[in-house]
């Protein structure tokens, strides 16, 4: 029973940091974007055509990433609150075994 309750809550923490993972990486390829067309911008014949669809598709790519990491993340989140459920109200588990498998101290 502890074992299927500790691989539940691994597999959530490991959903959840994708999550947070894919929010730091949509930021900043967004932040990258937005930079990378701001310098080809100032450097290049095209400076006017570069400039405005950095200043556009940076916020999206960024938000995008963000949005996702989020939902993502949430999944995760669900997941753990479904197994603090569960295991909060296991007759198979005595309160030592819930502290040990919510790692809790």
């Amino acid at each position: 029973m502890l074992k299927r309750y500790q691989d539940g809550y691994r597999v959530a923490k490991l959903v959840n940091a994708f999550g947070q993972t894919c929010k730091t990486v949509g930021l900043v390829l967004g932040g990258l974007i937005l930079l990378g067309c701001a310098m080809a911008a100032s450097e290049s014949s095209f400076g006017a055509v570069i400039g405005p669809i950095g200043l556009v598709l940076g916020p999206i790519v960024g938000f995008a990433g963000w949005a996702t990491g989020v939902i993502i993340s949430a999944l995760g989140q669900m997941v753990k609150a479904t197994l603090d459920t569960a295991v909060n109200s296991s007759p198979f588990l005595s309160n030592e075994e819930r502290k040990e498998v919510m790692s809790l101290p």
